[in-house]
């Protein structure tokens, strides 16, 4: 895990992304999440969204899934982040749990 501005080249240099298992965010920023999307990983990317147009926005970009606190609940994300570090599956069906979600509540 590294804090630090998301923003700034020195934030990446110290995170070593050649060895992360994903990138999360839990900042609910724009300029950090659209920045989190333009990275050249081979790793789950999770962007924190502010609301469910946002997220989807996001999904349809490549977040692998989406930070989206009004969804999950705090204990929630540490779990999904732990199951999917642990487990593709468990990766694989918080995605499809998560366009499931967003897709309901865009409807509303």
């Amino acid at each position: 895990m590294v804090l630090g501005n998301a923003l700034e080249r020195s934030t990446w240099r110290r995170a070593n992304l050649a060895g992360a298992a994903a990138v999360v965010s839990t900042v609910p920023s724009r300029p950090v999440s659209e920045k989190l999307l333009t990275l050249e990983v081979d790793v789950p990317v999770v962007p924190r969204a502010r609301s469910p147009s946002e997220a989807a926005e996001y999904l349809s970009e490549g977040a692998w899934t989406v930070n989206f606190p009004e969804a999950m609940a705090s204990e929630e994300i540490l779990d999904h982040i732990e199951g999917s570090l642990n487990s593709r599956e468990y990766m694989e069906r918080l995605r499809r749990k998560s366009i499931t979600e967003l897709k309901s509540y865009l409807s509303e």
